[in-house]
């Protein structure tokens, strides 16, 4: 079996069009069609149902797809790596394109923004369109190249790596903790109204471990936290806590600059707070193909690197 046939089989597979793959790869469907052909004579199985309208695995070509995909894309792995230094230089020929990046509006405010000018030196040919917005995203029916967001997307066409974890925290401005009632300990929570996202089922309770001196922890206890003011927007909540409207949970890189310079304080620096859904890691998610196009590998690694080194 030729890697090309395989590889054009799990691009038909993804793409469900042998005009599709054709198109992508400056081919003519007919011969896209004889590779499958000759693949399947090979397995002696038919992998494709084929009618005028689509094209749909056989469960034989499911079987044959889930083993051989990771193959191939281990395959291109090294393939890539073995390239990697020529890749990675600046303004080499291949360093160009146009890269589409969805990130939340408090990601590309804190995390992304600050890494474009580094971007831009590596990559001067590379045009990157940075998208800000809220929710779950379909990268292949909006056209993006990758995202970067609090969540993993669990779905078969796209691949989701760890770029690091964050941790909740909950946080006041010092002027607030002036004239508030005491602050002492999780339970005092009751005595104030926190600043809340609209979805309260989100944040119902919020639940403190004590760290121990020998880093581990002990369950403290859980709060409902209340509030009368609900911002469905991070950033504005956050100005609305160094404003002294109350004290907020946030992801510890959302306010870590707040934190170094004063604006507002960790209210119980010997806790780890887990709030369900609101806590999140950092994932770099990108569509699962075995022809992932330069501009797109380039960016992946560049953002690894600097978000994993972070």
């Amino acid at each position: 079996m030729q890697i090309s046939s395989l590889q054009m089989f799990i691009a038909v597979a993804q793409c469900g069009s042998f005009a599709e793959v054709a198109r992508l790869h400056n081919k003519d469907a007919s011969s896209i069609s004889r590779a499958i052909g000759s693949l399947e004579r090979q397995l002696n199985a038919k992998l494709f149902s084929r009618t005028t309208r689509k094209v749909e695995l056989t469960a034989a070509g499911e079987v044959f797809f889930d083993q051989m995909e990771p193959l191939l894309l281990g395959f291109d792995e090294a393939q890539k790596l073995v390239r990697r230094d020529e890749h990675m230089e600046a303004g080499s020929s291949v360093s160009k394109g146009h890269i589409r990046l969805f990130t939340s509006s408090a990601m590309g405010q804190k995390i992304i923004v600050p890494l474009l000018a580094k971007f831009k030196k590596s990559f001067p040919a590379l045009s990157i369109e940075l998208v800000l917005g809220e929710g779950n995203v379909d990268l292949g029916e909006e056209k993006f190249d990758m995202a970067i967001i609090s969540s993993q997307i669990s779905t078969s066409k796209c691949i989701s790596q760890k770029l690091g974890t964050s941790s909740s925290i909950i946080c006041a401005s010092p002027d607030y903790l002036k004239d508030c009632p005491p602050l002492r300990s999780p339970q005092n929570i009751n005595l104030h109204k926190c600043l809340l996202q609209p979805s309260t089922w989100l944040q119902t309770e919020w639940k403190f471990f004590s760290r121990l001196g020998d880093a581990s922890e002990q369950s403290e206890r859980s709060v409902a936290p209340t509030g009368e003011i609900f911002i469905s927007n991070d950033l504005a909540r956050l100005k609305a806590c160094i404003a002294g409207l109350g004290p907020s949970l946030f992801e510890d890189w959302m306010v870590k600059e707040q934190i170094e310079n004063g604006e507002l304080v960790n209210v119980f620096p010997f806790h780890r707070v887990s709030s369900g859904e609101i806590e999140g890691d950092i994932w770099l998610v990108f569509p699962r193909k075995i022809f992932l196009p330069e501009k797109t590998r380039l960016a992946i690694g560049f953002f690894k690197h600097h978000l994993e080194a972070g």
